[in-house]
């Protein structure tokens, strides 16, 4: 009697244990390509923790739209490629990775400037937040993060 009773647990404890290790690796995998893929991903957003400090400021789309046109400097903080393919009509670039020739460049308007409206590939990006950062610490205070995306302003979009 035992040992069909063993039998019988043994016969379905093996696939159980197969399908069972099977579902951890996927679960695995697709945990690990998740978080590659958040890595290196060029729009990996985000992720904010209660405690974290605020960041600077951010500005919706349609708050932009509300303010004045010229009291706003649009700047781009995408890659010069990206830039020169399409942007808000305006803007400069002002990208954190060449931000000192960039900045010498760009300077004399951003002390002009009424508001600052940054933005990047993707809604409030890790680039954007960093100019915007760079910006206030050095005596710049009315920079504000696009909060969306800049295509929001698609009828307005060129290339000069």
């Amino acid at each position: 009697m035992k040992s069909e009773r063993a039998m019988d647990v043994s016969g379905w404890s093996r696939p159980v244990a197969l399908a069972f290790g099977q579902a951890v690796a996927i679960l695995l995998a697709a945990g690990l390509a998740g978080v590659l893929t958040y890595r290196w991903h060029p729009r990996s957003p985000a992720f904010f923790m209660a405690g974290e400090e605020p960041g600077p400021a951010e500005v919706t789309a349609h708050q932009a739209r509300e303010w004045e046109a010229r009291e706003i400097l649009w700047v781009d903080a995408r890659a010069e490629a990206d830039f020169r393919a399409a942007h808000v009509p305006g803007a400069i670039r002002l990208s954190p990775d060449n931000w000192d020739a960039d900045l010498l460049e760009v300077f004399h308007r951003l002390q002009q400037a009424g508001r600052i409206v940054i933005y990047e590939e993707g809604p409030g990006g890790k680039g954007a937040r960093d100019v915007a950062e760079r910006l206030r610490r050095i005596g710049i205070s009315q920079a504000y993060v696009l909060r969306g995306d800049w295509r929001e302003f698609e009828p307005a979009i060129r290339a000069e």
